[in-house]
């Protein structure tokens, strides 16, 4: 099988530096498996070459492109190849894919299935030091804002002594990605040096019903305690 990945450039002019980022990050992805003979696939140039083009979509590209894209004649000539590859949350199946932060409400529809984030594609890869078990000194850890759901709420109450809680925004906050460079930063240090050092990490939901902390904590080889 040949893959594809269609560059976000050919349907938005300008493209941001954020926008490059998360699609070359997750074209690297493909390119490690196109390199390993047991998956089974090639990375296509172009889409007439392909059997299988993917669409991604991330924060960077917008909710409304969807629509758009469907109007283009690259869609309305290449429609039965094209899948998307969403990590939005909440993401609302408009083309038919993968959507790793979709709703069980919005897989009913058949034109979705749920997806797992691939490192690289969203925000921001850690390449984690994967320490030995005894090497962590911290018990369990949660670094992350309590202000996406009231789960949170009660994990960011938690008190241990071997434990490392910290809320990075209450309601009424700014998001952390609406912080300063500085302050984005300062927290995504945080949090890896917490990942790296602790035994199991707290995985609940957010925004949507999965979150890609479930698969970074296993990256770094930490025990995910889903909630």
């Amino acid at each position: 099988m040949k893959i594809t990945l269609i560059h976000p450039g050919r349907l938005l002019p300008g493209l941001s530096a954020q926008q490059l980022a998360a699609y070359e990050g997750l074209r690297s992805v493909f390119q490690i498996g196109a390199d390993d003979p047991s998956c089974g696939f090639a990375l296509a140039e172009d889409i007439e070459a392909a059997d299988l083009a993917i669409f991604p979509r991330s924060y960077v590209t917008g909710g409304w492109l969807m629509g758009d894209f469907r109007r283009t004649s690259l869609y309305r000539s290449f429609r039965d190849k094209i899948q998307a590859y969403s990590t939005d949350d909440n993401d609302f199946p408009a083309l038919p894919g993968l959507y790793a932060g979709a709703r069980k409400a919005y897989a009913r529809t058949g034109w979705c299935a749920a997806a797992h984030y691939i490192s690289g594609s969203f925000v921001e890869r850690f390449d984690f030091e994967v320490l030995p078990f005894r090497e962590r000194d911290i018990f369990f850890s949660f670094v992350g804002s309590s202000s996406t759901h009231p789960v949170r709420e009660k994990i960011v109450a938690l008190s241990h002594p071997s434990a490392l809680i910290h809320d990075s925004c209450k309601k009424g906050q700014p998001a952390w990605w609406s912080k300063t460079p500085a302050e984005a930063r300062s927290l995504q240090d945080l949090y890896k040096r917490a990942v790296t050092k602790s035994r199991f990490v707290l995985c609940p939901r957010g925004v949507s019903p999965s979150s890609i902390r479930l698969f970074e904590v296993m990256e770094a080889g930490c025990v995910p305690v889903l909630i």
